[in-house]
């Protein structure tokens, strides 16, 4: 079992070696807590050709591609490990908010679907998907709703959970101002009172 650990752990250190001149200078939140990981930051130019060069030296296996929010723009990263599960790079890029990435799906076919869901939450387009319809929102749903500059409706529209019904006889009068629930911005708020 050990050698097969040890010829892991050098697939992974041969991938990153070869994914060392694509990489780019990135700080991001993730540095702060995935210090034991390999990552590798590419410029959206190479994210394909890094894809690549990992998925040649053994890193077969996709857990997982997704993207999260940097500032107005985008992180996006793919997670890929060896055939073990055991060792593991993940690969990032900085994508400025509007523009595209190539697709992934013939490097790796498994990222079909994480492609999908993260185009559909967050609004990147992977330029030659094969098959870049929507997973779990209909096809003319307005906006993207993982984006920080998506307005949460039901939670705007909607009492806040929490609230004293005024049949309650136990109800007593609000002695403070109401606040607003998490991810709803005051100017979206339908209350005049928070205005």
């Amino acid at each position: 079992m050990s050698t097969r650990i040890d010829s892991s752990q050098a697939q992974v250190v041969a991938a990153v070696a070869a994914c060392e001149s694509m990489a780019v200078p990135h700080v991001g939140c993730l540095d702060l807590i995935a210090q034991s990981r390999d990552i590798v930051d590419v410029d959206p130019s190479t994210w394909q050709m890094a894809a690549e060069r990992l998925q040649a030296f053994g890193l077969t296996y996709v857990d997982f591609l997704t993207a999260y929010v940097h500032g107005d723009d985008l992180d996006v990263l793919l997670h890929v490990c060896t055939a073990s599960v055991v060792d593991s790079v993940l690969l990032r890029t900085h994508v400025t908010a509007g523009d595209s990435l190539p697709t992934l799906t013939s490097v790796y076919p498994g990222v079909d679907w994480h492609e999908r869901e993260t185009a559909e939450m967050f609004g990147l387009t992977f330029v030659g998907h094969p098959d870049p319809v929507h997973l779990l929102l209909p096809n003319d749903f307005p906006g993207h709703p993982l984006l920080k500059s998506f307005a949460l409706n039901p939670r705007v529209d909607r009492v806040w959970p929490g609230e004293v019904e005024p049949t309650d006889p136990n109800s007593r009068a609000r002695t403070r101002r109401k606040s607003l629930p998490p991810g709803v911005l005051a100017e979206w708020s339908t209350d005049e009172t928070q205005a």
